[in-house]
């Protein structure tokens, strides 16, 4: 008899069972449940989710909880590297694009510090103001790039933590750039990741 004839083998990579409570083991884990995600990143431990409203979750591998406003606006996209958080968001609405950079060892007032605020609009010159959409950064925190909806990119090479960020590199013109080409949340697939 043939594969065709015995019918395809199955193959188990993992048990589907369910996620139990920690605190209550007779209870199924129910804390992502009304979660909104726009965007995640995996840390060393936990993993960070973005909703639109401009909060970030974070779950420990043990199930633990933890959320605070990142932006009171909007969030677009968020980018981690070791225990630095960089999002891109709005707080007020009118106001240009903010990239915010925060330390998640270090704990402030119920948040993360925020160590820098960039404003995005002014890097791209006074004349144009679209909306920052992607972060990306990497992991020994020299190269940071930041992506509008116009298609522009722009790269800042040098820690940002360490030094205020002041030469940023033109990647991408949004201005030249052809029609229909927009940078998207999913700085991944759209080559912004470091």
């Amino acid at each position: 008899m043939s594969l065709v004839e015995l019918g395809w083998r199955q193959f188990t990579f993992f048990e589907k069972r369910s996620v139990m409570d920690p605190n209550d083991s007779k209870e199924k884990f129910k804390g992502l449940e009304s979660l909104v995600a726009c965007c995640s990143q995996s840390g060393d431990g936990f993993t960070l989710f973005g909703e639109p409203g401009g909060a970030i979750f974070k779950l420990s591998r043990k199930l633990r909880e933890y959320c605070w406003i990142a932006h009171k606006r909007s969030l677009a996209s968020i980018s981690l590297a070791g225990s630095v958080l960089a999002t891109v968001g709005e707080d007020e609405e009118g106001v240009n694009s903010l990239v915010k950079l925060w330390q998640l060892d270090r704990i402030e007032k119920e948040a993360p510090f925020c160590v820098r605020v960039v404003r995005a609009c002014p890097l791209l010159g006074v004349t144009r103001c679209p909306r920052a959409c992607a972060v990306a950064m990497h992991s020994s925190l020299q190269h940071f790039a930041i992506g509008f909806s116009d298609s522009s990119v722009l790269y800042h090479h040098g820690n940002i933590l360490k030094e205020k960020p002041t030469k940023w590199l033109t990647v991408v013109d949004g201005v030249m750039s052809g029609t229909g080409d927009e940078v998207t949340g999913d700085a991944r697939r759209e080559g912004l990741s470091s």
